[in-house]
Parts: C-alpha cells; structure tokens; sequence
C-alpha cells in the first residue's frame, strides 16, 4: 500500500533538474510510506492482540460452561440423596420385620437401579463402616466405645455420604469408636 507522489519542477530546462528531483521524489515517498507501513504494523499488531484475547475468551467461556454444567448435575443430584436415605431405612425396615420376600427383592432391584443411575454420573458411595474416621469424609454424630475396635474406626453409618471426581458432595455421617470414659 505505497503511494508514489509525482514531483514535477518547474524551470527552463526540465533534462538538468530531473536527477534532483528524482532524489526528492525518494525522500518524499520513503517519508509517505513510513508512516503507512507503521500504521499498518499497529492495525496488524491490534489484530493479533484481538485474536489472541478472543481465543482466550473461548477457553475461559467454555471451562466456565463446563464448571457451572457440573455444578447444576450436583445441585440436582444432591436432591436424589434423601431419596438413597428412604430407600435404604425401608429396605433396612423391610428386612428386620419380616416383610414379604418379593417387597424386599422389589425394593432391592429400585436400590440397585438408583445406585446405577447416581454411578452414571460419576457419584459414588463413600465407604465409611471399618474405615478410620477421616473428617474430610465423614461427619462424626457420636463416639461410642465397642470391644474389639480400634479408637477412631467409624463402626456404624446413619447416613451414607457421596462424591464426584474426588470431590465430597455430601459426607457420611458416622458413629466412630472411642475410648471409654
């Protein structure tokens, strides 16, 4: 995108001035097309700035939509936990008192389904009976003390807990051992 200025002299002999103003005309055209070379560096230079941010505009938009994506399926699958609860004390239920083998092998197959669908979604039941109290895991509701256990080993679960990609979505509470008073 140069642009060549014509420079004609005046003068009684054109044939004796055309070298000097052959000159001229180069100085005057390198002065014209320095500038216009140098705005078009800025122009190309706000150019690759504007990709470049747009590029990282894409990256962040599309880690955000996959944050606030993973927050809604735990949301919502948070709300399913006190139906693992229910279902758990009935089949608890169920089994204690007797009641009819095909209630309990019905209520078995819902559990079986339920814990399918959570597994799905990458939840998955912590494991808390025999396992040393760990608070990150576990909410501790009582210290009992029981023979033949280790203080600080969680003996009975009141509540089961649940975590996705390591992350504790809700902690198990948990009765853990301790020492006699």
């Amino acid at each position: 995108m140069s642009r060549r200025v014509p420079i004609r002299v005046a003068g009684d002999d054109e044939a004796e001035c055309r070298p000097e103003a052959e000159g001229l005309a180069e100085q005057l055209n390198a002065r014209v097309e320095a500038p216009a070379s140098l705005e078009e560096e800025a122009w190309r230079g706000r150019y690759l700035r504007l990709q470049a941010d747009f590029e990282n505009y894409k990256r962040h938009a599309e880690v955000e939509r996959g944050r606030l994506t993973s927050l809604g399926t735990e949301a919502a699958l948070a709300d399913i936990f006190p139906l693992v609860d229910h279902l758990d004390r009935g089949l608890a239920w169920a089994r204690e008192h007797g009641a009819d083998p095909a209630v309990v092998e019905g209520l078995l197959l819902v559990q079986k389904e339920l814990y399918r669908v959570l597994e799905k979604h990458g939840i998955a039941r912590l494991t808390t009976i025999g396992e040393a109290f760990n608070p990150e895991l576990h909410e501790a509701v009582s210290v009992i003390a029981r023979e033949g256990v280790n203080a600080g080993e969680v003996v009975e679960e009141l509540q089961a807990g649940f975590s996705r990609d390591g992350k504790v979505l809700r902690p198990a509470q948990v009765v853990v051992a301790g020492k006699e008073i």
